[in-house]
C-alpha cells in the first residue's frame, strides 16, 4: 500500500452534534460540513474532507454500521493518514471499541462528538472536531489506534468510558495511568490489521447475532432458560465475577454447553487483576466453560460487542 498523504477524512455517523430542530423536534441532520467549515485550519498544510456515512441517532448504530464504517476506513487508508469519526456519545465508546477491535493500529482514528446540540450556547462539537483533527496531526507512532477524543483527553478506545449524560469531561479512562504507558512501536509500525477485521472486513454479509447482557444482583438465581434461544451472553457481575453457587449451577447445565457465556464486572474500573484474592475461583469458572480472562477489563457492552464479532466472524469460516 502506498503511503497516504498527510490528511484527515471525517466521516460523520450523526448523533447530539449533527442535530436540528425538525418540526420542534432534535433530528440528526447532514451538518458535518457546516462544522468543518467554522475551523481555524490551514489547508495547504493538511487536507480535510468530510463525509457523511450515516444519519442516526447514536442508539440506532447497528454492529453491522460498525463493520461497514471499518470497511469504509481500511479502504480509504492508501488515501488519508488520519480519520475523525463523529457519532452520537451514548454510544461512542461501542463504536470506537469496535474500530478497535477490527482495525487495531493500521491508522489514526480519532472517535468524536458532542455533549451539547448546535442549537445550545456552550455547543462543545467545533472543539470536540478541533481537538480530534490536532490529535491526527500528532507524530506517528504516537497517535497510533483508535481513541476517544473529547473534553479535553484523548483516550485509547479500550479504555474511553462515557460516565456522564451532562458534563463536557464525560468520557474517562477506566485506567487512569493509561498516559504513562509506552506505545508499542512494533505493531504500529507493523500496520497489520487484526484477526477479527482480517476475517470480517472482507465480507459483505455478516449473520446477525442475539446476544443479551444481564446484570447479577442481590436477587433470586437466574432463570437461564429463558435465554437458551440467544446465540450468546454477557453476564454483568458484581465485583470480580461474582455468581450465586445456584446460578452458577443452573447456568453451567444449561446456557454454557450450547453457546458462549462471557463473565465480566459491572464495576467501571474492571483492569485490576484481583483473582490472587480469591485462588482457584476464575479457574473454577473457567472449568466450567464461562469464557472469563478473555474478557477481562471489558465492560458488559465492548465484551457483548467483541463476542458478537467472534461469532459472526465464526459464521463467515463456516458457510
Amino acid at each position: 500500500m502506498r503511503a497516504p498523504q498527510p490528511g484527515t477524512l471525517i466521516l460523520a455517523l450523526g448523533g447530539t452534534i449533527s442535530l436540528s430542530i425538525v418540526d420542534g423536534t432534535a433530528t440528526p441532520t447532514e451538518n458535518i460540513d457546516n462544522i468543518a467549515a467554522t475551523l481555524d485550519h490551514d489547508s495547504s498544510k493538511w487536507k480535510v474532507v468530510t463525509r457523511t456515512f450515516a444519519n442516526k441517532n447514536s442508539s440506532a448504530i447497528t454492529i453491522e454500521d460498525i463493520i461497514r464504517l471499518c470497511q469504509t476506513i481500511n479502504d480509504a487508508r492508501s488515501e488519508y493518514s488520519s480519520f475523525v469519526v463523529t457519532t452520537g456519545t451514548d454510544t461512542l465508546e461501542e463504536v470506537a471499541f469496535g474500530l478497535d477491535l477490527l482495525l487495531g493500529k493500521v491508522t489514526t482514528i480519532a472517535v468524536t462528538g458532542a455533549m451539547r446540540p448546535p442549537y445550545a450556547s456552550d455547543f462543545d462539537g467545533p472543539a470536540s472536531l478541533h481537538a480530534a483533527i490536532e490529535h491526527c496531526q500528532k507524530p506517528w507512532p504516537e497517535n497510533a489506534g483508535v481513541f476517544v477524543v473529547m473534553g479535553g483527553s484523548a483516550i485509547p478506545a479500550h479504555l474511553a468510558h462515557k460516565r456522564s449524560t451532562s458534563r463536557l469531561d464525560a468520557f474517562v479512562s477506566t485506567k487512569v495511568e493509561f498516559e504513562t504507558e509506552e506505545f508499542d512501536l512494533t505493531a504500529s509500525k507493523d500496520r497489520a490489521l487484526p484477526l477479527l477485521g482480517e476475517k470480517l472486513l472482507p465480507s459483505q454479509s455478516w449473520k446477525a447475532v442475539d446476544i443479551p447482557i444481564v446484570g447479577l444482583s442481590v436477587s433470586p438465581a437466574l432463570n437461564a432458560k429463558r435465554y437458551a434461544d440467544a446465540d450468546g451472553l454477557v453476564i454483568a457481575c458484581p465485583g470480580a465475577c461474582s455468581m450465586a453457587p445456584e446460578t452458577r449451577l443452573e447456568m453451567s447445565k444449561t446456557l454454557v454447553p450450547v453457546m458462549p457465556v462471557a463473565l465480566v464486572s459491572r464495576c467501571e474500573d474492571g483492569h485490576a487483576d484481583v483473582s490472587a484474592h480469591y485462588p482457584g475461583y476464575i479457574e473454577e469458572l473457567e472449568s466450567l466453560g464461562f469464557k472469563v480472562r478473555e474478557f477481562h477489563g471489558l465492560r458488559p457492552e465492548k465484551a457483548r460487542l467483541k463476542l458478537a464479532f467472534e461469532l459472526m466472524s465464526q459464521s463467515i469460516e463456516t458457510s
